[in-house]
């Protein structure tokens, strides 16, 4: 057994750490994602404000974030092009667009022609790009750590994204108090050139490079258009075919649905039920935030110790009936605790999955097996929001919430019923 293999199997807690250094390709990718995430939050605080500077509408606003979401409509398109193109250069000149994108509009500011219709281009852009990078990214990450150390790479990339993004708001905000909006798209600009620089001095193993090539031999007279259409139509029909893979799926995008409009009812129920303002709103995201971080960072322990399948399970069934405690008992300490426990279990739950799928799906299919997961999961977060905000309106909210929980304990239970998952070792 290799030394890499052995020290994942202790699952030491902080032992996952040390991927940063024993695969020097994967600290590299880690630590440009680091500074990206931060250059995102920046980017996503600065464009709304901006926008709200700009015209003074919350439709406005509202519309800018709808337009990044329906990029995910070209999730199944942009898959099936990461199969077909060097995964490694994808997310290089993403970035590299994506920086170039960005810095148009502290330029257009500069010059004093800058409208909000170039906004909408922009964020437009910056989703389409974002559609390519992502896949990809979840599809070199296996080149660049034995299997073993899978789970425990992927929780520290979970890890970077939650902690930075949570942090850039923060930063964001405080910068957005000295300098203007546009000048924070700079910083981000430039956070996506040094993500685009760590891509680029990546060196994939030849054993790595050979596994990824794309396959073109399948009918090579076809039009581009016949290609790409055929290979969604193969990554589709795996996705029905794998029963795992046809099983969860559909759980995790319900629970996707489902759970979204949380952002919105903590809100009103810090305002409305407890009477605890914008404080006790922060609290509850920051307890949900606080047992993400600390679930995904269990996970490789827990995967060491318990069968995968039974963490599924109970992770999707706790993720529900602590929401219906934190429903029935308005107190604010007590529902902090409650969401944090609910945090924890989804930051466990999305690791094994996302290990889960990366060890299962073929290395050709991977990038459009992630393009429509991660595209049909952003579609199904605003309309869970448009969804829970509307029943809001007319529903007291511990009744909403219960009813959330009620679903997801029964969600996970259902599981049990389906021995591809209880059998999971």
């Amino acid at each position: 057994m290799s030394v890499s293999a052995s020290a994942s199997r202790r699952g030491a807690f902080w032992d996952q750490f040390r991927l940063l250094v024993r695969y020097p390709n994967f600290g590299l990718l880690w630590s440009g994602q680091v500074i990206s995430h931060l250059g995102d939050a920046f980017n996503n605080i600065a464009l709304i404000w901006l926008v709200q500077e700009m015209t003074g509408s919350r439709t406005m606003m509202g519309a800018v974030s709808a337009v990044v979401s329906a990029t995910a409509l070209f999730g199944l398109v942009a898959g099936a092009l990461v199969d077909r193109w060097d995964r490694r250069l994808t997310m290089f000149w993403s970035d590299i667009l994506r920086g170039a994108l960005v810095a148009v509009i502290p330029l257009l500011a500069f010059g004093g022609n800058l409208q909000v219709w170039q906004l909408f281009v922009v964020a437009f852009g910056m989703g389409l790009l974002a559609q390519l990078f992502n896949p990809a990214k979840q599809a070199l990450i296996p080149h660049l750590v034995e299997r073993d150390d899978l789970t425990a790479a992927n929780a520290l990339s979970h890890m970077a994204f939650t902690l930075l993004m949570a942090l850039g708001y923060g930063l964001g905000g405080a910068l957005l108090g000295i300098l203007a909006a546009p000048q924070i798209f700079a910083v981000d600009a430039l956070t996506f050139g040094v993500s685009a620089v760590t891509i680029w001095l990546i060196r994939m193993p030849r054993s790595a490079q050979a596994e990824s090539e794309p396959d073109a031999s399948a009918h090579p007279g076809d039009s581009a258009f016949h290609q790409i259409s055929r290979d969604i139509a193969d990554g589709l029909r795996f996705m029905r075919d794998d029963p795992f893979i046809r099983v969860t799926i559909p759980v995790a995008l319900l629970a996707n649905f489902i759970f979204a409009p949380l952002t919105v009812l903590m809100a009103a129920w810090a305002k409305d039920i407890i009477v605890a303002g914008a404080q006790g709103y922060g609290l509850l995201e920051g307890g949900f935030l606080i047992g993400s971080l600390i679930g995904t960072l269990a996970a490789t322990s827990l995967t060491a110790r318990f069968q995968r399948g039974r963490l599924i399970i109970g992770g999707v069934v706790m993720m529900g009936i602590p929401l219906i405690l934190f429903a029935l008992i308005p107190n604010l300490v007590l529902n902090v605790a409650l969401i944090a426990l609910i945090g924890f279990c989804n930051g466990i739950v999305n690791i094994i999955l996302i290990t889960l799928f990366q060890q299962r799906v073929p290395d050709a299919m991977m990038g459009r097996f992630f393009g429509a997961f991660t595209g049909l999961a952003m579609l199904a977060a605003p309309l869970g929001v448009a969804l829970g905000g509307a029943l809001a309106d007319v529903i007291p909210i511990s009744y909403l919430l219960t009813v959330i929980g009620l679903i997801m304990a029964l969600l996970g239970l259902s599981l049990l019923r389906r021995r591809i998952v209880v059998d999971l070792v």
